[in-house]
């Protein structure tokens, strides 16, 4: 009997590792929020890697290290962060900085596994504030596609990109005014 059950696993393992094989390794996942705020106001939060603190989803490990280039805005700039569990290990570098429409940035994460990727934010102006569109483009590593055999990572990425979305958006359009630093919003956010 026990037999039979460690060869169905083996099947079983073998038939899953077969499949993640054949699975593409590209992933991309995009959400949109309409901000009421200026294509300069939400610009400047996105392209500040400071400023990050204030709305990102991906920034909440109490004991994570920082580093930041000098300077932390702009084409070139790179955030690179190390902590536990939660927080892994990566950076992020813009690669591209169109004033008021167009941020690249380049993604790599060292733990837990290796990955790469690229995020693009566009933001498009409208009558009412701008349409902000938050786009992952990410390679997954083979650890990652037998993952997603099991786990929705549209969903899962996307969930993320959401609550990024939903913070960038109240600090827009509560907090931040164009050429404010990050301290300052703050401050202004609990004085309000």
């Amino acid at each position: 009997m026990l037999e039979i059950i460690a060869i169905a696993a083996a099947f079983m393992a073998a038939a899953i590792l077969i499949l993640a094989a054949t699975r593409t390794g590209e992933l991309r996942v995009e959400r949109s929020r309409m901000i009421r705020a200026s294509p300069r106001t939400i610009f400047d939060l996105i392209d500040d890697l400071k400023a990050w603190e204030a709305w990102t989803p991906y920034d909440s490990a109490p004991d994570m290290q920082k580093t930041y280039s000098s300077p932390a805005r702009g084409q070139g700039a790179t955030y690179s962060w190390m902590g536990n569990r939660q927080a892994k290990r990566g950076s992020i570098t813009i690669i591209r900085s169109i004033p008021y429409s167009r941020i690249t940035l380049d993604l790599k994460m060292a733990r837990p596994f290796p990955a790469c990727g690229k995020a693009l934010f566009s933001l498009i102006p409208q009558p009412s504030g701008t349409q902000v569109i938050w786009a992952l483009d990410d390679r997954t590593p083979y650890a990652g596609r037998v993952m997603g055999l099991f786990v929705n990572l549209d969903r899962k990425v996307g969930d993320d990109l959401e609550l990024g979305l939903t913070r960038l958006k109240h600090v827009a359009e509560t907090t931040y005014q164009p050429g404010m630093n990050i301290i300052e919003s703050h401050i202004r956010a609990c004085i309000e």
